[in-house]
């Protein structure tokens, strides 16, 4: 009897996350103007997803900040909370899982404070095994 307990402990803690999506990836560069913010949501299901989307960003533009909502950032995104984009394109990943609060929705969100220059940027899920 206590062997079952173990085996069935054991393969709950195993259970892997499912890959979640942002549902508005980006098939070409879109703006963000000057003031505005880029939302990437990330439907939830009611449960905790693994998400990984590569954004392609362009300038330049700044202060950008990253903007997390019931979504837990790590890599890139969690150590860097605001960035400043020169003439070259930057690519960033953005990993994290989202966190089950409720009805809230996950999002990840770049804030273009740049008080006059757009900030393009073109943002795809990727495959969270890859990361």
């Amino acid at each position: 009897m206590l062997l079952g307990v173990l085996l069935s402990q054991s393969a709950c803690a195993e259970i892997s996350v499912e890959q979640g999506l942002v549902d508005n990836e980006d098939p070409h560069p879109h703006e963000i103007f000057p003031g505005k913010v880029g939302i990437f949501s990330i439907p939830s299901a009611g449960h905790r997803l693994r998400v990984y989307v590569r954004c392609v960003l362009n300038g330049p533009a700044g202060p950008i900040k990253l903007i997390f909502q019931n979504f837990k950032p790590s890599g890139w995104a969690a150590e860097v909370s605001s960035f400043t984009l020169n003439n070259s394109p930057l690519e960033v990943d953005i990993l994290g899982e989202t966190e089950v609060q409720g009805k809230v929705a996950s999002y990840f969100a770049f804030a273009n404070d740049d008080p006059k220059r757009i900030l393009w940027h073109q943002c795809y899920n990727r495959n969270a095994d890859e990361q």
